[in-house]
């Protein structure tokens, strides 16, 4: 996943990271494309979402930081509750349509299935 793999940070927008993040994490593309098939088959009511790599991300580290009990730590480290109100955004659509069809339709996704996905430990390091 080209989008993802940024070789050095943005020198404008490093310096607020760098001094305000309390957290950050390094995920494996499968957690990425999960996010993105879970956003393009929404349930419930809710509106579909295209959403590209670096958008959907961040939804499937939230879930994997609420689901998993290894995660408990971190959950609490950061106050993500009950009562956390989180903030995701996604910033980028199918950039690459041809790669965005491969990952949603890919053979055997659960679509927005999170059961029975073994999450490996994404590497979270607090500051």
């Amino acid at each position: 996943m080209a989008g993802l793999n940024c070789g050095e940070p943005n020198p404008l927008t490093w310096p607020v990271l760098r001094d305000f993040a309390s957290c950050y994490a390094a995920c494996p593309d499968w957690v990425t494309e999960l996010g993105m098939r879970t956003l393009a088959f929404a349930r419930d009511g809710d509106r579909k979402v295209i959403s590209g790599e670096s958008g959907a991300v961040g939804l499937s580290l939230l879930v994997h930081l609420c689901l998993a009990p290894e995660m408990r730590a971190e959950r609490q480290r950061m106050g993500l509750d009950e009562d956390a109100t989180v903030l995701l955004f996604s910033t980028e659509g199918d950039t690459d349509p041809e790669v965005y069809r491969r990952i949603v339709k890919a053979e055997g996704s659960q679509s927005n299935e999170f059961h029975g996905v073994a999450f490996e430990r994404p590497r979270c390091f607090f500051i």
